[in-house]
């Protein structure tokens, strides 16, 4: 934006400051209280930690490498009793999860489990490997991979099985008998990463 000397005495109009001095300083403001969206115009919203970048349509992260914790939405497996943890945080469009579950007297396995993405999916092929997990039993360890299906992430899990490393349930993924036999005090580690929308 260029310069614009004043004149001695000359008013700050609401027009002078939205053209010449708004745009250069980051407002301090919260998540429902933004102000009108203009390419460039970056904000601070102190009720969410996040530095936001207006890009003419949108408003993206400019910062947000801080951890975020929250409780992922699983589904055909019941979590009650269970102990998880999990977080995510952003770096660009890029969203990082780590979590782990351990699973309590309350758990049953309904079908195949997956895992809500804590943040929408740019655009995810179906079976696109996105992360690792691991699978414990008192009795055995397992190792897997995470997929992306539309907008959730599927687990898989593998077994070292002597000389050979077997795919635990085939194309069916994790469920009630997958790798094993589910029981109170199993549990899974697990992170995966994937590319995000750039709207906030």
């Amino acid at each position: 934006m260029p310069d614009r000397t004043m004149t001695d005495g000359e008013l700050l109009t609401s027009a002078f400051w939205d053209a010449m001095v708004r745009e250069q300083v980051v407002a301090t403001v919260t998540s429902s209280a933004r102000p009108r969206g203009v390419e460039g115009r970056v904000i601070y919203e102190t009720d969410t930690d996040l530095l936001l970048i207006h890009d003419g349509a949108n408003w993206d992260y400019l910062a947000h490498d801080q951890w975020t914790t929250f409780t992922p939405s699983w589904s055909n497996v019941t979590t009650t009793g269970a102990t998880q943890v999990a977080a995510w945080r952003r770096h660009g469009d890029t969203i990082t999860v780590l979590g782990s579950i351990v699973f309590g007297a309350g758990t049953a396995f309904t079908g195949v489990v997956s895992q809500a993405l804590p943040v929408t999916a740019r655009s995810l092929a179906n079976n696109q490997v996105i992360g690792e997990a691991r699978y414990y039993t008192a009795s055995a360890l397992y190792t897997g991979t995470i997929t992306a299906f539309s907008s959730a992430a599927y687990f898989y899990a593998q077994r070292c099985d002597g000389s050979n490393l077997q795919v635990r349930g085939g194309s069916t993924g994790v469920n009630g008998s997958v790798p094993f036999s589910w029981s109170s005090g199993d549990g899974l580690f697990y992170t995966y990463s994937y590319e995000a929308t750039d709207a906030y």
